[in-house]
């Protein structure tokens, strides 16, 4: 069923109340169009997941629920908005009672550089509650409802912002239903967390939504199908499909719906590849700089790029356990997951230089300056680079250009070993940062391969066909 052919909660043997009910919705900024011709109803004491590609405008649907849009300079909206029968774009609407009602979570954990009990009583507060004994009342009650009470009860008079990333978005959420609303906006609720917060968030909505009628805007598929009743999905501002999530998922009715869900999974795979370029750099600039600061910022995010894998690994899993893909759709999938595991281990390779430019350094041992090493990081970082550029466009010229540029960086390390060996018969005691040298130059070698197989699996995308193999590779 596609979802803008009708405007009413999808087919299920007792349909249930509804909540929110969208129709004929358009959203423009100046002459763009945001949103098309959306129709949708949101039901009662359920969990609705709004899922596609970024920038397909899922988010900017939940800000219409809340009228959190009316504060963008040239946003323009026409069709009606309905919450529990009330036009909320009606003019004599009071827009602070709306919030009340629709309670807004965002990406982030934003609390107020409050107390954790001033952070949850801030909105009774605000509602001209005064008496202390109901606020203390409501105060428990919604921490209890967020799952974050025994965690928190002897720390109340205690910095919000001292929590950890996990408490913080609970805290927000405990502070969000403490005014009683009836519908939660969570925009990404769980993005920014790691798996168990993430998980402790994932219960959580299983617990609120006998309360409230629940919308989550979220990149993850699995998490889509994990937590919601019904799911929504979205692609350059039109609602492509609707209906309750085992259907939707088991028994899509559009192919498009898995281009979207694979286009969202090479969206969060070129993030991680900018972040493995972004360590690489990072890692090299250390080692040749003695910045022991920039090694350390990369073995902190080296935590954040496993965390991206497994978070992806899940979701190719899911996607060829849901869809079955067979042909092209299964060479995509397979070169993602393949890409996704490259990208790891380019990650642990600047890992390493981050952790030889620390040794180094704790040691006061000069680094070698090597043009070539120079040279080698250099023609890596291009490399790296350029099989981004060509992973995301599918792009075979370019996959060609970077596997025989791996030839170049080959050389560069032999080149780099036999230097650094022949250094050491001269100079004995320069061996520990002549290692130190072949040991960079070993990584950077590493992460060339890589990237030369992460171009194989573009053209293996493109023409079906393994070129790994220098019998297969000659073009």
């Amino acid at each position: 069923m596609t979802a803008n052919d009708q405007n009413s909660i999808p087919d299920t043997l007792s349909a249930p109340k509804v909540s929110i009910s969208v129709k004929n919705l358009n959203m423009q900024y100046d002459n763009s169009f945001a949103l098309k011709n959306i129709n949708v109803d949101i039901p009662a004491q359920k969990v609705t997941a709004f899922i596609g590609p970024s920038g397909c405008g899922k988010s900017t649907l939940l800000r219409c629920f809340n009228r959190m849009n009316d504060l963008i300079n040239n946003a323009m909206i026409d069709g009606s908005i309905e919450l529990e029968g009330d036009n909320i774009y009606d003019p004599r609407v009071d827009v602070a009672e709306l919030r009340r009602r629709v309670g807004m979570v965002f990406q982030r954990p934003n609390p107020f550089p409050k107390t954790v009990y001033e952070n949850v009583a801030y909105g009774l507060r605000i509602q001209g509650e005064k008496s202390t004994a109901v606020i203390d009342q409501s105060v428990e009650w919604a921490l209890r409802s967020a799952a974050l009470w025994e965690e928190v009860r002897d720390r109340l008079h205690e910095s919000a912002l001292s929590l950890s990333g996990g408490q913080q978005q609970r805290l927000v959420i405990a502070r969000a239903i403490a005014v009683k609303p009836s519908v939660l906006l969570l925009d990404e609720p769980a993005s920014a967390l790691d798996p168990i917060s993430t998980l402790k968030i994932e219960e959580l909505i299983h617990q609120l939504k006998d309360d409230y009628t629940i919308v989550i805007v979220t990149h993850n598929m699995q998490q889509a199908a994990r937590v919601s009743d019904f799911t929504a999905f979205l692609n350059l501002g039109e609602l492509v499909e609707y209906g309750d999530t085992d259907t939707i998922f088991r028994f899509p009715k559009e192919k498009k719906q898995y281009d979207l869900e694979l286009g969202g999974i090479r969206d969060q795979l070129m993030e991680m590849g900018g972040l493995v370029e972004q360590q690489v750099k990072d890692a090299c600039l250390a080692y040749f700089t003695h910045d022991l600061s920039l090694a350390e910022d990369v073995r902190v995010n080296e935590k954040k790029l496993n965390r991206m894998e497994l978070r992806l690994d899940d979701q190719c899993v899911g996607i060829i356990a849901r869809r079955q893909p067979a042909a092209g759709d299964l060479r995509n999938i397979v070169g993602v997951m393949k890409a996704i595991t490259d990208l790891e281990r380019i990650g642990d390779e600047a890992n390493r230089i981050a952790k030889m430019s620390i040794k180094i350094a704790s040691h006061e041992i000069p680094t070698h300056q090597y043009g070539d090493l120079r040279a080698m990081h250099d023609k890596v970082n291009v490399m790296l680079t350029e099989t981004l550029d060509a992973f995301a466009r599918v792009n075979e010229d370019v996959a060609q250009l970077v596997i025989r540029a791996d030839d170049a960086v080959d050389d560069l390390y032999d080149a780099i070993v036999a230097q650094c060996t022949l250094q050491m018969q001269k100079d004995p005691a320069n061996i520990p940062h002549l290692l130190s040298t072949i040991w960079v130059a070993r990584s950077l070698e590493r992460i060339g391969d890589h990237a030369k197989n992460m171009a194989e699996y573009v053209i293996f995308q493109v023409l079906g066909k393994d070129v790994r193999h220098p019998s297969s590779a000659k073009t």
